[in-house]
């Protein structure tokens, strides 16, 4: 009697099928997964963006209504810009920039205390003020602060604006990927004829404390950079054709927290300062 050599194993032509079953199941399966992890980040960083949100409501009710927003203050004069309220060190571009006036450490952002361990605090403060050593440049890094990396940030629009750089993300360029709302200050000199300066800044902050001339569930008050960049607008392309890639991969798409607290993922059109869901300025109000 003979003894089969033939053993258990696949063929050849067996192996060949299996694989390109897996494969096809593979092609089936990446687009969706591609789509949960895509739906993930959003997520992420709309939470992200409720939780300042709902910090900055804390921070309104322990300061009689106020935002957390102030003046930067160097040798020369005031600045005020879209990152202040909170986030980690700027990078040291920012230390040797434009004398240094757009440079704040954690310590200054108002809002840092309500979004991470308050007890470390108070050791900033004393940094900021001179009474112990601040920390040194190459230490920098050693602040963060989570809450304010979105998911998404692969780029920083704040060095040649409004053009991306994606030489760092704009959380390591600036110490935070989510904006405050200054779009209120340009409508405000544009369209009321307001002069720049402090008393604009200091009604713009009026109207925030007293909750007037805006609805606090349609107001902007923090976004992301697509946001920031799409409704500016570009004065090289009409409104029509002026088309930003988000975060996220959709186009003029971007994550938008309110004064209400809540936040979302909205599409944004460009140069539009009102629309039926969210506002960018304060309505129209004569000054005097």
């Amino acid at each position: 009697m003979r003894r089969s050599s033939r053993g258990n194993g696949f063929t050849l032509i067996e192996l060949l099928v299996v694989i390109a079953i897996i494969a096809v199941i593979i092609a089936i399966l990446l687009p969706a997964l591609a789509g949960a992890r895509k739906s993930a980040r959003i997520v992420l960083s709309t939470s992200n963006v409720g939780q300042i949100m709902h910090s900055t409501l804390a921070y309104q009710h322990d300061w009689d209504g106020n935002v957390p927003m102030r003046l930067g203050r160097k040798t020369g004069g005031y600045a005020w810009d879209t990152w202040i309220y909170a986030g980690k060190y700027n990078d040291l571009f920012w230390k040797n920039a434009y004398g240094g006036v757009f440079d704040h450490p954690p310590s200054q952002r108002p809002l840092n205390p309500y979004l991470d361990d308050d007890s470390k605090w108070a050791k900033h403060a004393e940094r900021a003020n001179g009474t112990i050593a601040p920390f040194p440049d190459d230490h920098r890094d050693d602040v963060q602060i989570p809450v304010c990396k979105s998911p998404g940030d692969q780029r920083t629009n704040q060095r040649a604006w409004p053009d991306p750089d994606y030489i760092m993300s704009c959380y390591d360029d600036v110490g935070t990927s989510y904006h405050a709302n200054m779009k209120w200050w340009d409508y405000m000199r544009n369209y009321e004829n307001w002069p720049p300066g402090i008393k604009l800044y200091e009604e713009g902050m009026r109207r925030m404390r007293l909750a007037t001339d805006y609805n606090t569930a349609k107001f902007a008050f923090l976004y992301d950079q697509t946001v920031d960049v799409v409704q500016t607008g570009d004065a090289r392309q009409g409104s029509d054709e002026y088309r930003v890639v988000g975060e996220f991969g959709d186009i003029n798409m971007g994550v938008v927290g309110f004064l209400d607290g809540h936040s979302g993922y909205y599409r944004i059109e460009p140069e539009v300062w009102f629309s039926t869901r969210l506002d960018f300025a304060f309505r129209r109000r004569l000054p005097g």
